[in-house]
């Protein structure tokens, strides 16, 4: 759904301001970030640990 978008500080009821893109702007940055920092290096090393024991298992009697 289209809308406008407001530059400018005033008027423009309903239209997306610049204080809402900038918000928007540091919701997709922080989602990001936590992405890289945290999802990522915590599936690696699940993944690590998941190849480990596959590899044990097979040695176990």
């Amino acid at each position: 759904m289209p809308c406008a978008i407001n530059i400018d500080e005033s008027g423009a009821v309903g239209a997306v301001n610049m204080e809402r893109l900038n918000l928007v702007q540091s919701i997709i940055t922080r989602t990001a970030d936590f992405i890289n920092n945290v999802m990522i290096p915590r599936r690696l090393s699940h993944r690590s640990v998941q190849q480990t024991v596959e590899r044990n298992r097979h040695w176990s009697f």
